[in-house]
């Protein structure tokens, strides 16, 4: 009788340590990185006319296998481009849900050119085509967007523990445990 006894202590410390095990894995870890991607297009950025801007330039980075839980917390830009005078683009960086960022407009200084801590993507997932669109809104010039790169930094939020936990004995010894 005592030797039951102790096997049930037993069995049911082991079931409270996996228990405690799983709900402390999965609640508290939180998983932080970046993924980087570059392209180097060397895109004709069509002049503009006397009245309207010229055609948008596109260009485009993809990125997958990240878990479809992560989310952006920021992203940085750095793109090189030859053009007589800066100050004539328009620079935008989409997300494939369609939000977009004005990187520049018509305020070109330098080049290459980086930006970083951009929020306007925060909490929107990772995967994805993100497109650098590029405009000349001034005539009687024009250049080439060279290359482009992007870090995007995100995170990925721990599992949600498990709910519905049951912990059954059986009168022999033996314990299960279960969850949705």
């Amino acid at each position: 009788m005592k030797e039951k006894w102790w096997g049930k202590r037993i069995v049911l410390f082991v079931a409270l340590v996996f228990i405690l095990l799983i709900f402390f894995n999965t609640t508290t870890a939180q998983y932080s990185d970046y993924v980087s991607g570059s392209s180097y297009p060397y895109l004709f950025i069509p002049d503009a006319s006397q009245y309207f801007c010229g055609d948008y330039v596109y260009d485009w980075i993809y990125f997958s296998d990240i878990s479809d839980r992560a989310y952006i917390t920021s992203v940085d830009i750095t793109f090189t481009i030859n053009h007589t005078f800066l100050t004539d683009l328009v620079v935008d960086l989409m997300h494939p849900d369609g939000t977009y960022y004005r990187v520049w407009n018509e305020d070109g200084t330098q080049s290459p050119y980086t930006r970083t801590g951009i929020t306007a993507f925060n909490n929107l997932p990772v995967n994805g085509t993100r497109w650098l669109a590029v405009e000349d809104c001034a005539s009687q010039d024009s250049g080439y967007l060279v290359s482009w790169s992007l870090k995007v930094y995100y995170t990925i939020p721990p599992p949600s523990a498990p709910t519905g936990l049951w912990v059954t004995g059986t009168g022999d010894g033996e314990v299960s445990l279960s969850w949705n």
